[in-house]
């Protein structure tokens, strides 16, 4: 693993439901689903990454529970490159409600914005195990 990606993810819950993006890998073409979130840029918090990243990615404002942060360091495969990734990941509450949202400028990878049904997040995100165990410990104790 020589690529390493420091990241920020929400785990927003509105209505029994997880807010997600569907992702596209650019090489193997396989989708799946994520929390919305990606890097960090200069001068931003970890928090403010991934308000920023939930916006960007979904049209919709969150707001972020700095007390909620759970950081993980796991290897991740993207675009075929083993990536070592640290996520800081914030449970976040919906602003407003989900009619409320901005368009969205989605980029190649993105396939779209899907509210995941609590029930269905095991199987959905079970990708990668600790991806889904840091969502599953965020959605249920939010």
């Amino acid at each position: 693993m020589n690529a390493t990606r420091e990241r920020a993810a929400v785990v927003c819950v509105d209505a029994g439901a997880l807010l997600c993006v569907r992702l596209r890998d650019p090489k193997s073409g396989a989708t799946k689903l994520f929390p919305p979130g990606g890097g960090i840029e200069a001068g931003e918090t970890p928090a403010q990454a991934a308000a920023r990243e939930a916006l960007e990615e979904t049209g919709h404002r969150v707001v972020v529970d700095i007390s909620s942060e759970r950081v993980e360091r796991y290897p991740f495969t993207w675009a075929g490159i083993v990536i070592d990734v640290t996520t800081h990941f914030f449970r976040a509450q919906l602003l407003g409600s989900r009619d409320d949202a901005q368009p969205v400028e989605a980029d190649a990878i993105q396939v779209g914005v899907e509210w995941l049904p609590l029930e269905l997040m095991d199987s959905e995100l079970a990708y990668d195990a600790t991806i889904g165990a840091a969502v599953r410990s965020l959605a249920k104790s939010g």
